[in-house]
Formats: C-alpha cells, sequence, structure tokens
C-alpha cells in the first residue's frame, strides 16, 4: 500500500474515548486504532487543535485525518484542549500548554502497547506549542544533565533526549512582533494586489487610491501603519492569559524561543503552509529570510510543503487530501521517525 493512499487500507477501527489527565484537570480525547489487518507501525500520532478548534476540527479535518492515519497503521489521538469541545477548566494560551500535550503524548504511548514514538501533527497555535514543548523538554534535560555531571553552564543544544520523533505544523502561529507584523503585513497586501475584487473596487470607484498605494508600498516591502498609529504598536501587546495562570510573555520572546528551538531541536519537522493564508506564510517567511531562522536548521531535518491557494484550516476536500498524503509520506520516509534518533518512550520528560 501506498503510504499516500490510506482508502486502499483497511478502515480504522472505531474511536474510543480516553480520558487524559493533566496538571490542567482532565481532558478528553479519541483514540483511533488500527484495524487488525492494517500495517504495523510502530509511530503513534497526537493531534492538537489550534485556537478555538476541537477534537473534530474545523470541516471535520481532524476526525477525517484520525481515521485515515489508523487506516495507514498509526494509532492516532485527537483530544479537546482545557476548556475547548468536552475538557473542562479554563482556556489556557499556546505558551502554557506543554504539560498537557505531554499528558496526551502518554496517554497515547500507555493505550497503544505497540507504540514506541510519538509524531505530533498541529494547526495553527497548536502547532507552536508543541514547538515551543519539544524546545522546553531539550532545555530542562540540558540543565538535568549539567547538574548531573557539575556544569555550571548547560548547553541549551544538548540533544542527547528529544521530547518526539517529529513535529508537523501546518500554518503555524508567531507572536506580531515588528519582523512578524512587517512580513504578514507585506503578504496581505501582496494578495491584495493580485486581487481581481481590488481592481474592480478600484475601477467602479468603490475605493480610494491611498488604500491602492499602501498595497503597493507594503507589497514591495515598506511597512505601512494605520494613519496616526506607530509603526509596531501591536509589539507590545501581551498574549492573552489566565488572571491566575502562568506569566505572560512578550511576542518577541515567544518569536525567540520558536526560533531557537526551529533551529535546535533534533527532531523532524514538516512545514506544511497553505498558500492563501498569512499565519503559514508568514511563519513560511521568517525560515526562509529572516536571520534568527534562515539556514539554521540542517536540510535534512526539515520538509518544506507549500498548498497553493489554500487557506489557513484546508477547507477543500484537495487541500486537505494534499496536507494527509504529504503527512503520510513525511512519516513514512524520514529516517528518524523510523529510528531510535528523536526517541521519547514513557518516562522522558515527565517532569515538564
Amino acid at each position: 500500500m501506498s503510504p499516500a493512499s490510506p482508502a486502499a487500507a483497511a478502515p480504522a477501527a472505531a474511536d474510543q474515548p480516553l480520558a487524559i489527565g493533566s496538571p490542567a484537570g482532565p481532558l478528553l480525547g479519541l483514540l483511533s486504532q488500527p484495524a487488525a489487518d492494517a500495517p504495523a507501525r510502530d509511530i503513534g500520532v497526537l493531534i492538537v487543535p489550534g485556537g478555538a478548534q476541537y477534537r473534530v476540527g474545523a470541516h471535520r479535518q481532524f476526525r477525517e485525518l484520525a481515521h485515515e492515519l489508523a487506516a495507514a497503521g498509526y494509532p492516532t489521538l485527537r483530544f479537546d484542549l482545557p476548556g475547548q469541545g468536552d475538557s473542562p477548566g479554563e482556556p489556557l494560551p499556546y505558551t502554557a500548554l506543554g504539560p498537557c500535550l505531554q499528558a496526551a503524548g502518554n496517554a497515547l504511548l500507555q493505550a497503544s502497547p505497540a507504540c514506541r514514538r510519538i509524531a505530533v501533527f498541529g494547526l495553527c497555535d497548536g502547532a507552536s506549542a508543541a514547538l515551543l514543548h519539544a524546545h522546553a523538554c531539550m532545555k530542562a534535560h540540558a540543565q538535568s544533565h549539567a547538574r548531573a555531571h557539575g556544569q555550571a553552564h548547560p548547553q541549551a543544544n544538548a540533544t542527547s533526549v528529544p521530547n518526539w520523533a517529529g513535529i508537523a505544523m501546518l500554518n503555524p502561529w508567531l507572536e506580531p512582533d515588528a519582523q512578524v507584523q512587517q512580513a504578514r503585513e507585506r503578504h496581505y497586501y501582496r494578495q491584495r494586489v493580485f486581487s481581481r475584487a481590488l481592481w474592480r473596487q478600484l475601477f467602479s470607484g468603490g475605493l480610494g487610491m491611498a488604500s491602492v498605494r499602501a498595497a503597493l508600498r507594503s507589497a514591495m516591502g515598506s511597512r505601512v501603519s494605520p494613519r496616526g498609529a506607530p509603526a509596531n504598536a501591536s509589539v507590545n501587546a501581551p498574549m492573552n492569559s489566565p488572571t491566575n495562570g502562568p506569566p505572560v510573555l512578550q511576542p518577541a520572546d515567544v518569536n525567540a524561543a520558536l526560533a531557537q528551538a526551529w533551529a535546535v531541536w533534533p527532531g523532524q519537522l514538516l512545514l506544511i503552509v497553505g498558500g492563501a493564508d498569512l499565519s503559514g506564510q508568514t511563519f513560511d517567511h521568517q525560515v526562509q529570510h529572516h536571520p534568527a531562522w534562515r539556514s539554521r536548521r540542517p536540510a535534512a531535518r526539515w520538509q518544506r510543503v507549500l498548498l497553493p491557494g489554500a487557506d489557513h484550516t484546508l477547507s477543500r476536500n484537495e487541500w486537505r487530501i494534499a496536507a494527509r498524503d504529504a503527512l503520510l509520506a513525511w512519516l513514512a520516509c524520514q529516517p528518524a521517525l523510523q529510528s531510535d534518533v528523536g526517541f521519547l518512550d514513557k518516562q522522558s520528560c515527565n517532569h515538564t
């Protein structure tokens, strides 16, 4: 069976409810186990929703993906984050979701005895949360290793015990600091310049020349701000955080942590970018062009897949299928996902 043809496989078994104990409270998950005659895999997939989505996903995206992955032999867990879907509690900022992701991953491994490793699939800030958690676990292990060996200054890029084998990131999120906001505006206005609707508005008299000039300037790389507003008006706005929750982080701090994780985390990464999605395009722009990201990750440890015209949640079936096929090919072909490189067992990083 081709890894990109799950329909040719036996149908997945029925979803099994899974109670997940996490530091934020109980979480509800649904585990899709492969049928008895499906290919045997030792990798499980953890699906992490983005934003306010729950385990089904927009357009039933996560439900369909979980069933198709299980049909291809991969046990797959999708779950509701705190305060979403059927999981109680208050919603958490994605920067504080690491312990929940760890708990869900451990539950997947415990419920699937044949599974020895995990690959994470995340959308938007769910993808960013996974990368942040991978980096945090790596740093925690480096510090623990340094203390055990009497080192005063642990190496931040220690790679001996990473969290997961791989993370697949669909249209991941970056916080709007100055650099990110500039990239986001450039992509937005570039889309506007080539939009037929914009030119129809212009020639029908429904759009002023000032708006057209702004679009052209930003598309060519100039920073455009609303009249009377400073160019970096949103830079110092902190992310949402519960009143009694974790400390509020500034956008630049989060983006710096993501950039460092992208550069040094030893697992495999798959970046899937919707050609019409600003979040994905902005992340892709930073990876390709920003000095803190560009060329810092070995080419053998990541792949990039562009889905022309695709929006944020892959609302058309052909986009969803293309992303699914890319994920299945990545799972099947990446050496680190089929060996002990990037291995996470049931005990790794439980201290986070």
